[in-house]
């Protein structure tokens, strides 16, 4: 069983899956973050204060695991891209 787990991990660590995968975290974690930085912009722009509701505590704390998650998915990435340089010298 620890044989074929272990083939398996090999068979899916190769570069034509590991690259487009880091490649779809990087641009949405990344584009996830533009648009949250976007949404707060917007939200605090003076020509939007008149029709500005409240903000419900359920919305800041989806917003703030949003901002987590996002920025989990960038550090997963540098230490996937730094432990593979360091194991395999390759990018």
């Amino acid at each position: 069983m620890t044989t074929g787990a272990g083939a398996a991990m090999v068979d899916f660590h190769t570069d034509w899956i590991r690259r487009p995968m880091l490649a779809f975290a990087l641009v949405g974690s990344l584009l996830n973050l533009a648009i949250l930085i976007h949404a707060r912009r917007l939200r605090n722009r003076p020509a939007a204060q008149w029709r500005r509701k409240a903000i419900t505590s359920h919305q800041i704390r989806m917003e703030r695991l949003q901002w987590v998650l996002s920025l989990a998915a960038l550090i997963l990435v540098a230490v996937e891209e730094y432990l593979h340089f360091g194991f395999h010298h390759t990018l």
